[in-house]
């Protein structure tokens, strides 16, 4: 699976332990553990399939966006994810979803961020 990061500060939030610690606390390691199995994994369909995720999709101005909790549901904690297409833009859900999101294999990370603030 491939990553691309809506900015700088997202990208070194994920791959950087020393600035995921800074900004998220001891939830550094699981933000970087997080992104290491989303490199592992094949498709976007992965992602969803993924129960320990809890990948759900978002709505309103974030509708064709999914979130992944950081640590389990108790952690306010989450990552905005959205599935790319091969020119860059976001693959918008609609009634043969399912099927899509076998072959697509990029994904964005809008944001890491704290979901009560």
């Amino acid at each position: 699976m491939d990553i691309i990061y809506r900015s700088k500060n997202v990208e070194k939030q994920c791959r950087d332990l020393k600035k995921a610690q800074k900004d998220f606390a001891s939830f550094g390691e699981k933000i970087i553990a997080k992104i290491n199995l989303i490199e592992s994994m094949e498709s976007f369909s992965d992602i969803m399939n993924y129960s320990p995720f809890h990948c759900h999709k978002l709505s309103g101005k974030l509708k064709d966006y999914w979130s992944i909790y950081v640590n389990g549901r108790k952690c306010s904690l989450r990552m905005i994810i959205a599935p790319v297409d091969d020119n860059g833009q976001i693959v918008a859900s609609d009634y043969d979803f399912a099927n899509t999101c076998k072959l697509l294999n990029i994904v964005l990370i809008e944001e890491v961020s704290n979901h009560y603030e």
